[in-house]
């Protein structure tokens, strides 16, 4: 029996729109991820039309039926979804040198219908891979719905007595969870199946009770058709990521339109030639779409230029992938046994999991091959390696913190600059080491890495007096010495490396507080051992959240333009909280001296890159400066810091008109 309905794939074509225009270009459509709640109602209406009325509930049957079912999903799922995997984890292992073992791992388990899962597990980890630079991180709405086609034929067979009332109660638990979960446990009721169920499941319920809903004649039917299209256009203006409001309109308005949306102006518009060819192909554009963006972003950028290329290459990508994959395959018959079809497809998911999950993160490792260096991009100098900088490093050491806090002196080199802080003082251990060459200091660093160690106990609600480092320290300075403190100004920020709009106003936290206790007490220590504390403000944070700083220069080389920039009142606005405690904690000890690290990399420019007037690297990432930068650094260091001594602590440079003291901000959550 024919179950097929020309305006469901015309509400595809709104859903996969809205979806690209929300991941290509945010701003425009903050709620745009409402495209995927419409495509899970719309699947679990399909699926349930489609086993309702080709007579599977044949009680004699159910094993075979089941199969059936089960092969069907496979031909229309499977090969398309495998063949994305397969080639861009290949492109990323051979042409990229990002080799984060998340991007396969998640492609492995889409392979298996559970990067839902995997994603889940990673948000959890603080050192997961960004979301937004895995191409592989819209395959968590496949696994959700893959899931929900293994168990949904049992649910129908073993409650075909009742189903209609099965899936209703277990959709409004679902529903109720999801609720109740959404500012606790946000990760969970995005990314799994019993807090997404009552999305297919009201789908499944619009399937049974069809024909009852039709013979609703109380209000017009263009009326509700019309009436769910305005709420879906109006919600997907909001953010779907603070309130579980938006998601429930947009899930009930999608309802609305399955129904009633086949006739009248909405039908001429749904059931039209081109919103059924989008339709049709919005499962390829969906695949294709976020691999091709994500490659972007590492390559040319996310700039308007660049975003709209990428979208290009993507529907073309995806009209291949339709017309020579996706259709044949789903229209060819394999085997004549629906048993044998499903086993094939077990037995190309195992493999694919193997392929990407182990052997392409194999390949990534050896490759040195990086294709925005084909693109023009000049390849970064390798930094040379930073002792004591990080738990692989410190793990060479028998004793670590005797190791790189040594305290021997000689008679040329009679006192020791000590170096605290993250990754940022790491790199500015390039500058110390050859700015104090020509005076009495050796530089010791250490960076364990451990949060009970500098510099994350001087912001935590835990004093640093656990922190053997911390104590270390303390033990083996003397008169005369320096210790050098840093750390990457995020850490005080609701967002680690991103920069703070300027409209919006950096109010004092908690974690800036505990940082100006902390300081003032460990300045307060430093004192009655006569040595001095060298506050260093941290460097600029680029805009280039997303993508790699060879994709500066290629936006450069193609566009004549980047998106990497960032200028001086950004810097200034962004690091406040750092600013403030740093100036507050001076203020109060005379031992305590402030360096503005990103007054000497601006160079008396108001706008940076990537890379300098030399055409050299600033950046490795967002954040951290090369080692070419660092060394850039010391003779302004030497000049405020080193020659100074104590006749000018107040070493903050003229500033322009700081942003919180305008008018007219909001306040960063």
């Amino acid at each position: 029996m024919n179950y097929y309905y020309p305006h469901i794939d015309g509400l595809r074509a709104i859903s996969i729109v809205i979806v690209l225009i929300f991941h290509a270009f945010p701003p425009l459509l903050p709620g745009g991820s409402l495209g995927v709640d419409v495509f899970f109602v719309i699947s679990g209406f399909v699926v349930t039309r489609s086993i309702l009325l080709n007579g599977y509930l044949n009680k004699k049957l159910i094993l075979e039926n089941v199969v059936y079912f089960y092969s069907r999903r496979v031909k229309r799922i499977i090969p398309a979804l495998l063949f994305m995997l397969l080639i861009v984890s290949l492109i990323f292992a051979f042409l990229l040198d990002w080799r984060s073992k998340d991007i396969f791992k998640t492609a492995a388990f889409a392979s298996v219908g559970t990067s839902n899962i995997f994603l889940y597990i990673s948000s959890q980890n603080y050192f997961a891979t960004s979301t937004q630079l895995n191409p592989f991180t819209h395959t968590w709405s496949l696994g959700i719905e893959e899931q929900f086609y293994i168990i949904f034929p049992f649910i129908i067979f073993i409650f075909r007595n009742n189903l209609a009332k099965v899936i209703a109660v277990t959709s409004a638990l679902s529903l109720l969870a999801y609720v109740l979960l959404f500012s606790h446990f946000h990760a969970a009721t995005f990314y799994l199946l019993p807090t997404r169920f009552w999305e297919l499941g009201l789908g499944a319920l619009l399937a049974i009770h069809r024909e009852r809903l039709l013979r609703f004649k109380s209000v017009p039917h263009s009326w509700i058709a019309v009436a769910s299209i305005v709420a879906l256009g109006s919600t997907i203006n909001f953010s779907a990521s603070t309130s579980p409001l938006p998601t429930i309109i947009a899930v009930f308005s999608a309802s609305g339109l399955i129904l009633f949306a086949d006739r009248g102006v909405l039908g001429r518009l749904f059931n039209s030639k081109t919103a059924i060819l989008i339709g049709l192909r919005s499962y390829s554009l969906y695949l294709w779409h976020w691999p091709i963006l994500v490659l972007g972003r590492w390559t040319i950028g996310n700039s308007i230029q660049a975003t709209l290329l990428c979208l290009f290459v993507a529907i073309l990508l995806s009209e291949l992938a339709y017309q020579a994959l996706e259709t044949p395959l789903r229209k060819y018959r394999w085997f004549a046994s629906p048993k044998k079809i499903a086993l094939v497809g077990v037995a190309l998911m195992a493999t694919t999991f193997h392929v990407v999950g182990t052997q392409a993160y194999v390949v990534a490792k050896r490759n040195t091959t990086n294709l925005v260096q084909f693109l023009g991009a000049p390849k970064p100098e390798r930094d040379d390696p930073v002792l004591c900088h990080g738990p692989e490093a410190t793990s060479q050491y028998s004793d670590p913190i005797a190791a790189c806090l040594s305290s021997d002196r000689s008679d040329e080199k009679p006192n020791i600059l000590f170096t605290l802080g993250d990754s940022h003082a790491a790199q500015l251990t390039y500058m110390l080491s050859e700015a104090s060459q020509t005076t009495p200091y050796q530089v010791r660093f250490i960076n364990t890495a451990d949060r009970l160690d500098p510099p994350y106990c001087f912001f935590s609600d835990k004093t640093c007096k656990d922190s053997s480092v911390y104590q270390a320290t303390l033990e083996k300075v003397k008169e005369n010495d320096i210790v050098f403190f840093t750390f990457l100004s995020g850490h005080l920020n609701n967002k680690l490396v991103s920069n703070i709009p300027l409209d919006v106003e950096v109010k004092p936290n908690q974690r800036e507080e505990n940082l100006i206790s902390s300081l003032n007490n460990f300045a307060q220590e430093l004192r009655e051992r006569k040595a001095k504390l060298i506050l260093a403000l941290d460097v600029p944070l680029l805009n280039l959240e997303k993508g790699s700083v060879e994709s500066c220069a290629v936006q450069q080389r193609l566009f004549d333009t980047d998106d990497c920039r960032v200028d001086i009142d950004q810097t200034i606005h962004t690091r406040t909280r750092q600013e403030r405690a740093f100036t507050k904690v001076m203020g109060l000890n005379e031992n305590v001296a402030v360096w503005d690290a990103a007054k000497a990399v601006f160079e008396g420019n108001k706008i940076i890159s990537a890379f300098d007037a030399e055409g050299k690297y600033r950046y490795l990432d967002s954040n951290h400066i090369t080692q070419h930068q660092s060394v850039k650094l010391v003779d302004d260091f030497k000049k405020q810091i080193l020659n100074s001594q104590s006749q000018n602590r107040r070493l903050l440079p003229d500033q322009p008109e700081r942003p919180q003291d305008r008018q007219g901000f909001s306040a960063e959550g």
